[in-house]
């Protein structure tokens, strides 16, 4: 059946593994989660939330979807997180995300209103990934592997891309609008598609390593 942990109150650490036919959903509603032992959905979706930090020191695995969400503090996952056929959804208002690697049927989602964003390991995506923080850095240090399109986007803040990124049959789109954009000598863009590189005229965009794609636009203006 189903499993439900909630604490309106104070911090929820989970010290074992869970198991759960069909949805995990764990909401400290005015403090932290800390998961130590694995988690799994073996037919639902897992659902984590919490108002301050979210830390995931074990795996995370869900059938459909793997939520994991917090309001004002970190959400760090220290081992994978695999949604088989649906969504992985990491999110946080006021805070940083470090993902240590992520697989989904579908889609990837990592949200920051005001944070930064890092993966230290593969992000592979069955359908489209997303990076996206309004206020902070991107380091993309692990892969990314899509097989539709690939936005890595910050509206205040460097990117920096230090490791391969894939769109097997769409587009890879890198944006900065206030900052800079840097691919390493470590860093190879490969679309099916498209690839663009878009900054403003006070950023640079600085490309260390090859660029693949049918089309290529690197543009530097006040239109981003």
């Amino acid at each position: 059946g189903k499993i439900t942990v909630g604490a309106t109150e104070g911090n929820i650490v989970l010290g074992s593994a869970v198991t759960a036919v069909q949805k995990v959903d764990v909401d400290a509603t005015a403090g932290s989660v800390t998961l130590n032992g694995a988690v799994e959905s073996v037919a639902g979706e897992v659902e984590v939330a919490a108002n301050e930090a979210v830390t995931a020191n074990a795996t995370v695995k869900a059938k459909t979807d793997v939520t994991l969400s917090s309001t004002a503090g970190d959400v760090t996952t220290g081992e994978k997180v695999t949604a088989t056929s649906g969504t992985v959804s990491i999110a946080t208002g006021t805070g940083n995300i470090s993902v240590q690697a992520a697989e989904a049927g579908q889609n990837i989602s990592l949200t920051a209103v005001d944070g930064n964003i890092t993966n230290s390991g593969l992000l592979k995506a069955g359908g489209t990934a997303s990076l996206y923080t309004g206020k902070g850095a991107v380091t993309v240090t692990g892969a990314v592997d899509a097989q539709d399109n690939v936005t890595v986007k910050t509206i205040n803040g460097n990117v920096t891309v230090q490791n391969n990124i894939i769109s097997h049959s769409g587009d890879i789109s890198v944006t900065s609008r206030i900052e800079d954009i840097t691919i390493t000598s470590s860093g190879v863009l490969t679309a099916g598609k498209k690839v663009s590189l878009n900054a403003l005229t006070a950023s640079d965009i600085m490309i260390n390593n090859d660029i693949n794609g049918k089309d290529i636009e690197i543009k530097i203006d006040d239109g981003y």
